[in-house]
């Protein structure tokens, strides 16, 4: 897809008046977007695919400046909440484009990161590429994410640490 192609969807999507309008909007460019998703002003990185590797399952909620890299496959599980300014990265590049020579230390690649259903990633947080949120996981605000979080677990920090496990009879899904 041309940059200037990608730049006026990017701002068409900007121009969207309604969060629900978003969604409609991002289903009709070709990501796989659920029932009853409120997506406020998103960014998107790295769309050379389209919005083809971004699935976001029914009842999400994604705020104001949230930013979504879209160079590897982008899941968010049913019910999730992502919080304004988080980041859900999907690569890691030290700056192959300009033949960086800590590529030979850190190779660029792709990276699908997963989060999980009934989540909540608090605001300003950031989702490594390759990362996976596990379901009912609370991301605190601020924190940054790596490797795989566990199910029903809250974490915080620089770089997140499981703080403490959710007890079943503590959470109530409606």
């Amino acid at each position: 897809m041309s940059p200037y192609r990608i730049f006026l969807r990017l701002m068409l999507l900007k121009w969207m008046p309604s969060p629900k309008l978003r969604a409609l909007y991002l289903r009709n460019l070709g990501a796989k977007i659920g029932a009853n998703c409120r997506i406020y002003s998103v960014d998107f990185l790295n769309l050379e695919h389209g919005f083809s590797r971004l699935e976001i399952e029914d009842d999400c909620y994604l705020g104001p400046g949230v930013l979504v890299d879209l160079a590897g496959c982008v899941t968010i599980g049913r019910g999730a909440v992502i919080s304004a300014r988080a980041v859900i990265l999907s690569h890691d590049d030290p700056g192959s484009s300009h033949r960086s020579p800590l590529c030979k230390h850190f190779p660029p690649a792709n990276k699908n990161t997963h989060i999980g259903s009934y989540c909540w990633i608090g605001a300003g947080a950031i989702v490594l590429g390759g990362s996976t949120v596990g379901e009912q996981c609370v991301l605190g605000a601020g924190s940054v994410a790596k490797g795989v979080l566990e199910p029903k677990s809250v974490y915080a920090g620089q770089p997140a640490t499981q703080r403490r496990r959710l007890l079943d009879e503590n959470i109530d899904r409606r």
